[in-house]
């Protein structure tokens, strides 16, 4: 029975570390490590303190082997054709079968956030099992009052993802081929390698049939907006019986401006994505012009960890992922060294 009490208590404090994880200007992190949803509210109640997986549709979905799944989000490991089978996620399942009248609602509510000031962001990664063909979309969105969606407080929105609505030839990449939702089309349009892969689904007396998987892309947004405010922020998955979507690292921390000095050489965008983070660090950077470039990643001695080939030719941007797993929890740098100037950003690994 002690066992058991210790036992419990440990998972308990273990689950609210993993939402509470603070590092300097970090408001809020989330990477879905440990499994969240025992500690989470499933109906709203208009002023929860803690987050709510909210199955608002009711309705039965079957994915994976086409059996049923858990109502709302539900922990799930990274269903990527090359992701990290050992990386966890919140996933969200649309596919009713037969059945493609129906629409998904499932909601995901953060706890109230107050916003300190107009510098503060929200980054997170998500991705959809497949696309361009049953492209799975979601909104974020954000309450300034309540969190019970339908009083209608999620008014605002920040982020809308396209969700394909119909298609002439799910095998293509062509979007000329489909008719979408309005909205962000996963991997800008499907021109983006880094973030989809090529996959084949073999089925014994019948052709291959060529589909493209989906790779999980970094997102932000400012709440400038909500500045001196608290806000409910929730993803909602709403889509016609398509299939998946997953998210991953969700922070709310303070956004780095760009210094003078930066802008002068030209710098339009470096940025690390989560951050805090505990595995891959996502690091993007755009340039107003073409220049050679080297990444770096040094600790707070100056010694460099990793560093990226050097590149001869003049580029305007790029996106880099890093496994940090390995690494000590502590701050790092991250230098972009262009000829014309160097810009650095901290990386907290916990």
């Amino acid at each position: 029975m002690k066992y058991a009490l210790f036992f419990l208590a440990f998972c308990l404090s273990a689950a609210a570390a993993a939402q509470t994880v603070r590092a300097p200007d970090t408001l809020l992190i989330e990477d879905f490590e440990i499994d969240p949803t025992p500690f989470m509210a499933t109906l709203p109640s208009g002023f929860d303190q803690i987050w709510v997986n909210y199955d608002a549709d009711n309705l039965p979905t079957a994915c994976g082997d086409l059996v049923p799944v858990p109502g709302g989000w539900f922990w799930e490991g990274d269903l990527s054709k090359f992701g990290d089978p050992t990386k966890s996620n919140f996933t969200s399942c649309s596919f009713f079968g037969d059945d493609e009248t129906l629409k998904n609602e499932n909601w995901l509510i953060l706890p109230p956030i107050e916003i300190p000031d107009s510098s503060y962001q929200l980054s997170w990664r998500s991705q959809p099992y497949q696309g361009p063909a049953y492209l799975d979309g979601y909104l974020t969105l954000v309450s300034t009052t309540t969190n019970i969606p339908e009083e209608g407080v999620f008014s605002d929105t920040l982020f809308k993802a396209a969700e394909m609505l119909e298609t002439v030839n799910p095998n293509s990449l062509n979007l000329n081929n489909f008719t979408f939702s309005e909205g962000y089309i996963h991997a800008n349009g499907f021109t983006l390698p880094a973030y989809f892969d090529r996959d084949t689904l073999l089925i014994p007396g019948i052709p291959p049939i060529i589909y493209y998987r989906g790779r999980f892309e970094p997102h932000s947004v400012s709440l400038a907006p909500y500045s001196g405010q608290t806000i409910y922020i929730a993803f909602l998955h709403h889509a016609q019986s398509d299939y998946l979507l997953q998210l991953d690292d969700i922070v709310i921390s303070r956004q780095v401006e760009n210094s003078t000095a930066e802008r002068q050489f030209g710098l339009r965008q470096f940025t690390v994505l989560p951050n805090p983070v505990a595995s891959i660090a996502y690091i993007e950077w755009s340039l107003e012009s073409p220049q050679t470039c080297q990444l770096q990643v040094l600790d707070l001695h100056g010694r460099i960890l990793w560093q990226s080939p050097p590149e001869n030719r003049p580029q305007t941007g790029s996106l880099q992922a890093i496994d940090v797993s390995a690494w000590p929890p502590a701050t790092y740098l991250v230098a972009l060294q262009t000829p014309r100037g160097r810009a650095v950003r901290r990386l907290v690994k916990h």
